[in-house]
């Protein structure tokens, strides 16, 4: 089958650093038919001496620990000048696509976006959230959105490749495939376009060029 959406973060070639919850999205998305949901009341946030809020949330959720992450988001924002409040709410919309509630994270990363414009990950995730609520042509708006930040962006392209996929706009879902194996031809965005590449080529029939493909990927080149 074709590659699932990317999540950010994991061998993009732009030189960025992962957003701080690209290890733990990949986590929760390997939890089939789990939900995580928040306690109720929520846990306190409990800061750590010689980090701030926003940093204390960013580490919280590399390591997983979503619960603890969502308890500590409305510190996070309080103690955040405006200008910098949309990474907070970036990080928000990502417990809440952990957590598979992915309408109300499209509303967090929208609000990161309007506070902060330049915020390439926040267009990726959005991206994201709008794929799983099958909101296609929006999330190919946010995969651009992003690009136009990054043009580099490795994920956006094999994205913008499995959306033009399932809409069997075929000759752009190559052309993006392709970008994507250009910028990265190894490792696991190398192997995830090379299987989105291939499994178009195959039902298009053109089996030598899929196998080609298909072989490519296997030997790392």
């Amino acid at each position: 089958g074709r590659a699932a959406v990317a999540a950010a973060g994991a061998g993009d070639s732009t030189g960025a650093p992962p957003p701080p919850f690209a290890r733990a999205a990949a986590f929760a998305a390997s939890l089939d038919g789990l939900h995580w949901s928040p306690p109720t009341p929520l846990l306190p946030c409990a800061l750590p001496s010689g980090l701030t809020a926003v940093g204390w949330v960013e580490e919280l959720l590399r390591s997983g620990r979503v619960a603890e992450a969502a308890a500590c988001i409305p510190l996070a924002l309080r103690a955040s000048p405006r200008d910098a409040q949309g990474h907070v709410h970036y990080l928000h919309g990502g417990v809440l696509s952990m957590a598979r509630d992915h309408a109300a994270a499209v509303s967090q990363f929208r609000t990161a976006i309007g506070l902060q414009p330049q915020h390439a990950d926040a267009y990726f995730e959005l991206g994201n959230s709008l794929y799983s609520l099958r909101e296609l042509t929006d999330a190919e708006q946010a995969y651009h959105g992003a690009l136009s930040i990054h043009p580099a962006r490795v994920f956006c392209y094999l994205n913008l490749g499995n959306i033009y996929a399932d809409q069997r706009r075929t000759k752009r879902a190559e052309r993006h495939y392709r970008k994507a194996l250009e910028l990265a031809p190894a490792g696991w965005d190398g192997c995830a376009s090379s299987n989105g590449l291939a499994n178009l080529l195959e039902a298009a029939a053109r089996h030598a060029e899929a196998r080609q493909v298909s072989k490519r990927a296997l030997s790392g080149s």
